[in-house]
């Protein structure tokens, strides 16, 4: 699992009353004591996303925590015994700047100006890992160069490794950054088993250093997953991070195609392909539901030797879960589930609410 879902805390020993997740802290035996706060040992089911909740009381801080352990090379893929740093520095210092009172400055008084419009405040979600976001498309992505060694002769290849590149369609550039990207074999409808399109997987980012006369060199800028020899590159085109929650498609209906590390259950902050596009008016920061159809049977009374007859009713949908758009192609769109009532497969529906 990629989602791919997500210094946050401080304690500082002051005599001030702690934070509850502070209090928890002393009563975590799965957590150990540095400088500028603490180890947590990752256990079973644990996620940066429900870690940020603990600890920060806000899920939506996980990026932070990602960035402050370098050595997490997936944000959508913790593992138990792994020891993540939690820091609590910025923690009490925002605390502290919420409490202490802050004198007023003088201002002279002026006429009150006219009052303008009222804007209604656009809500947003802040998703840091946005440029790692893979994607269908219909058509695999014109390649700008392929890796073909890398200097230390690696098998994996990783952030501040030194790639030598054969340059393909397009001319690259000394500085500019391109992603670097993987397509897998083309993806079927397991229903209608109509092709549905390339998954384009994003590797990471490199940056073109010097140009020679039959190849390029590039440093592995960022890097998000396992990087190979012969993984390609695309242009890179920083995605924003804030997206602003807009409205849905009314009475839009789909499936989930597939999950985006080709897994068999889904579940909270993994990243899924749906079968619906641009094409259809979907767009970043559309929320949908994920539901189960369900039926049942109504059986008539059985007369004499007859048997019995039954009718098969449809009855009103099950909701399971909700998405939240992050990324959208012409035919397919990439999400992120962010609530799972129950394990969610491949070829789940979502609807408008």
């Amino acid at each position: 699992m990629r989602v791919m879902m997500p210094g946050i805390l401080a304690v500082v020993f002051l005599t001030i009353p702690l934070h509850p997740a502070a209090n928890a802290l002393a009563q975590d035996s799965e957590t150990v004591e540095h400088g500028a706060g603490f180890y947590y040992t990752v256990k079973k089911g644990d996620t940066l996303w429900d870690l940020s909740q603990r600890f920060a009381d806000s899920p939506w801080l996980w990026p932070d925590l990602w960035q402050r352990n370098g050595q997490i090379a997936n944000p959508h893929r913790i593992f138990p015994g792994e020891r993540i740093r939690i820091y609590h520095k910025d923690w009490i210092e925002r605390m502290r700047a919420e409490q202490e009172p802050v004198e007023p400055e003088p201002v002279e008084i002026a006429e009150a100006p006219e009052p303008e419009p009222e804007k209604i405040p656009t809500e947003t979600i802040t998703y840091e890992a946005i440029d790692s976001v893979g994607f269908i498309r219909k058509y695999k992505t014109g390649s700008f160069g392929k890796i073909f060694k890398v200097a230390d002769d690696k098998w994996l290849i990783s952030q501040g490794d030194l790639v030598y590149i054969a340059p393909e369609a397009g001319t690259l550039e000394v500085g500019s950054l391109y992603t670097l990207f993987r397509t897998l074999e083309p993806m079927k409808d397991k229903q209608t088993k109509k092709t549905i399109g390339y998954q384009h997987v994003l590797l990471g980012i490199v940056k073109i250093t010097s140009i020679e006369k039959e190849f390029a060199l590039g440093e592995i800028y960022r890097s998000w997953e396992a990087i190979k020899v012969g993984d390609q590159l695309m242009n890179y085109i920083p995605a924003d991070s804030q997206i602003s929650l807009t409205d849905n498609v009314k009475g839009l209906k789909g499936r989930i195609i597939a999950a985006d590390e080709g897994e068999k259950l889904i579940g909270d902050h993994m990243l899924v392909f749906l079968d619906k596009g641009r094409d259809d008016g979907v767009e970043r920061g559309q929320r949908y539901l994920i539901y189960e159809e369900r039926t049942g049977k109504i059986y008539e009374e059985k007369t004499g030797n007859a048997e019995p007859n039954s009718k098969v009713l449809n009855l009103p949908p099950v909701d399971i879960g909700t998405l939240l758009v992050l990324r959208v192609e012409d035919e397919t769109a990439t999400a992120l589930v962010t609530i799972s009532d129950r394990n969610i497969a491949p070829g789940a529906f979502f609807r408008a609410p």
